[in-house]
């Protein structure tokens, strides 16, 4: 058994079926950071308590009455825990594209839409302004509405204000990321076409709002513009198939016996293969058996 080559073969079923190219992926390590990404990228199906700022419900109010029954929509299915995917953008959708607002803030943007161009489409139509949210678990923080116009508000995606909406609002969110002990930064990037550049450049820049600065809320991004929290992830399963190969290779002859005879072979014909048993998890079981030896879960970001 080679562990490494089957876990990457189980990583490109996986894109497979989600019709995602893999063909310039050379390695394990490549097909994770494809898969991973794609991960980072979808809203997990989970009911959430909707949370709305002042500063969204006020823009929200000012608008039409199309845009606010597709926004009551929304909430209603983020409540229930329905699918929400239809409403994110199509660089969503496309793992190999990166969401550096994403990436940095763990920040996610809705479309205001609950109609869409062609009945047989799996998104829902485009809109100017665009919500922005941040998804926990049990969670959903609706923060802000801006425009998505890029071209005239180059600015929108890297505006500090996101950042302290959320600390004004929720403060408790945040905490995780305040750096404690520092009280100022020695260059304040509070100008978003400034941080604009710097994320343009994967360069991680931390944030000040009065006195308390805070680290990516995101996880921020690699010099290569990998997602740290995707780096991070491939390495964890990495290091796991690595030392559950270890532990394989150092089976005493009493535990190869016991899972032979559970499996009701023999001893000499004892072999493994991995699995994708359900969901997030791989199981390492006895080759043509149901006996599990140990499960390994893929992470979930939300």
């Amino acid at each position: 058994m080679n562990l490494m080559q089957e876990a990457e073969g189980l990583v490109r079923e996986e894109l497979d079926a989600y019709g995602v190219d893999h063909s310039k992926a050379q390695d394990l390590e490549a097909v994770l950071h494809l898969v991973l990404h794609m991960k980072l990228k979808t809203i997990t199906i989970s009911p959430r308590l909707v949370h709305r700022s002042s500063e969204f419900n006020e823009k929200l109010k000012h608008m039409d009455a199309e845009k606010q029954s597709a926004a009551d929509a929304i909430f209603e299915k983020v409540a229930a825990g329905e699918d929400i995917s239809g409403h994110l953008g199509r660089s969503n959708h496309k793992p190999e594209k990166l969401d550096r607002l994403l990436a940095d803030w763990g920040i996610q943007h809705l479309h205001i839409s609950n109609r869409k161009n062609k009945p047989t489409d799996k998104l829902f139509a485009s809109t100017g302004p665009v919500m922005f949210v941040l998804f926990h678990l049990k969670d959903a923080y609706f923060i802000d509405i801006y425009s998505h116009d890029t071209q005239k508000h180059p600015e929108v995606w890297t505006r500090q204000e996101l950042i302290a909406i959320l600390r004004n609002n929720w403060p408790q969110v945040l905490e995780p990321f305040r750096m404690k002990g520092v009280v100022g930064l020695s260059r304040d990037v509070s100008d978003p076409m400034e941080r604009k550049k710097l994320r343009n450049a994967n360069v991680n820049a931390p944030i000040q709002i009065e006195k308390d600065v805070y680290s990516n809320p995101g996880g921020g991004l690699m010099a290569d513009g990998t997602p740290m929290r995707v780096l991070r992830a491939a390495d964890r399963i990495i290091d796991s198939l690595e030392q559950l190969d270890r532990d394989i290779m150092a089976f005493n002859p009493d535990t190869r016996r016991r899972l032979a005879q559970a499996a009701g072979i023999t001893e000499s014909s004892l072999d493994y293969e991995l699995v994708k048993a359900s969901g997030q998890v791989w199981s390492l079981r006895v080759k043509g058996s149901a006996v599990v030896v140990v499960n390994i879960n893929e992470p979930i970001f939300i």
